[in-house]
């Protein structure tokens, strides 16, 4: 025996009793959805003709559901089928998780966002979107605090030395011609196999003779036009090769030139060839960080000096991000300590990274210093200063040995004679490049 009973409550909603428990029923006529115990269904049909489609849109851990469908005269029968429900999430301004319909429409009825999850697909979303907050914030502050991974490492006089012994230009190799010549016998058979096709006659016995005398008659005309053709080709081929492989062998030894030529300019270091070689360097460069550089370049000291005019601390990255074990991520200001430590590891880091192209420019550098400088507000004055905050130097072969990826820059500075004055806060305080650089604090392995 089967129990069930409808309360109207008012227009468009009702309340369902039953043996299987307590629904609710919200819509009109021919189109309704219930929510209840079972799950959330959507219920649509042709009033009067016991037509309907029964669908379900949600339940414990899954969006795809059967859907039934019957009439008076097959009360009894099913036919089931998958049904996709297409919802879109977003992350508002607190990374919170929006969901919407397939039109755009935010879902707000909180039975159908509970029942939404509990699904896996919601669960996998909400993670993905999650950890794209994360990863778009830990990325943009790696661009400015991990510049000093990109250090390169400075080329060595033995491996200049070595490539220009090396290079030797290259020599294009002909192709063959790939058509084979033609012969009277190749000819021959050709004309044959054409007088069978073109040679006919109701008097069989006369084909034989026939058709050789259709290949006799041609042979040798045909032969020469063969001939001449396949000459005509192999001689423009050859031409092409010969033409080719002139202009192939002058690139090559021009090429070869000008890489023995840069190869040797690396390895003298004169000072025309330095200049033009760094100003070419940094109108190509891109940091995320604003930079200006003057720099004094003396041969006969095998030295570069650098002034290297820094980022400020407030063009620096302020938000960190933290995942937390809800899933959401927390996105959070950075302390003033961690925001100064950042910001000592960057322009530390800078020093590395510009040292390094310098070193590159040419193996008679042998030693670089290098001075950064900020520009901050003296409080007392009231007026912007460039305050020094470091000044390091480096020796070509310490500084070779160094594993960029793997180093503290603010510390890795300290191991070379510098100045550098920072608090326990991480505050860089000002200092005066022109004072004695202090001795390294340890060595390097």
């Amino acid at each position: 025996m089967r129990f069930r009973r409808r309360v109207k409550i008012c227009k468009g909603l009702s309340l369902n009793f039953s043996g299987s428990g307590i629904s609710m029923s919200m819509g009109v006529r021919g189109a309704s959805v219930t929510v209840g115990k079972q799950g959330i269904y959507a219920n649509y049909g042709i009033p009067g003709t016991g037509l309907y489609n029964r669908q379900k849109i949600a339940s414990g851990s899954s969006l795809s559901t059967r859907t039934y469908s019957s009439s008076r005269s097959t009360a009894n029968s099913y036919q089931h089928q998958k049904v996709t429900v297409n919802l879109k999430m977003s992350l508002d301004e607190n990374n919170n998780p929006i969901v919407a319909d397939a039109n755009g429409n935010v879902i707000t009825d909180e039975n159908l966002l509970r029942a939404i999850r509990r699904s896996q697909g919601y669960k996998e979303t909400f993670q993905r979107l999650s950890q794209d907050v994360y990863n778009e914030i830990a990325d943009k502050n790696a661009s400015f605090i991990e510049i000093y991974k990109h250090t390169e490492r400075p080329v060595t006089e033995f491996s200049v030395t070595k490539a220009l012994e090396n290079i030797q230009p290259e020599e294009y190799e002909k192709n063959t011609f790939a058509s084979i010549e033609p012969t009277v016998e190749s000819v021959r058979s050709q004309l044959e196999n054409e007088a069978k096709e073109k040679v006919t006659s109701l008097l069989f016995w006369t084909l034989k003779r026939k058709r050789e005398q259709y290949v006799c008659t041609n042979l040798q005309e045909r032969y020469n036009e063969t001939h001449d053709s396949w000459s005509k080709e192999k001689k423009e081929f050859d031409e092409y090769e010969d033409g080719f492989k002139k202009e192939f062998d002058e690139q090559s030894r021009r090429e070869c030139e000008e890489k023995k030529t840069e190869l040797q300019n690396i390895f003298n270091g004169e000072l025309n060839y330095v200049d033009n070689k760094i100003e070419n360097i940094l109108s190509q460069i891109e940091l995320p960080v604003e930079f200006s550089i003057d720099y004094e370049y003396h041969p006969e000291e095998c030295s570069i000096y650098i002034d290297l005019d820094l980022p400020e601390i407030e063009d620096m990255p302020n938000e960190v991000a933290k995942t937390l074990k809800s899933g959401k991520v927390s996105v959070k200001a950075k302390t003033q300590k961690q925001a100064a430590l950042d910001y000592s590891t960057c322009v530390c880091g800078l020093a590395f990274f510009f040292s390094g192209m310098f070193f590159n420019v040419s193996t008679k550098i042998k030693q670089i210093c290098i001075s950064g400088y900020t520009q901050r507000l003296n409080k007392k004055t009231n007026v912007i200063n460039n305050d020094y905050v470091f000044s390091v130097q480096f020796d070509r072969d310490t500084f070779s040995r160094i594993d960029y990826r793997n180093i503290n820059p603010v510390e890795q500075i300290q191991r070379f004679p510098h100045l550098l004055n920072i608090t326990a806060s991480n505050v860089m305080k000002t200092i005066n490049p022109h004072d004695t650089l202090q001795p390294p604090l340890d060595s390097i392995e």
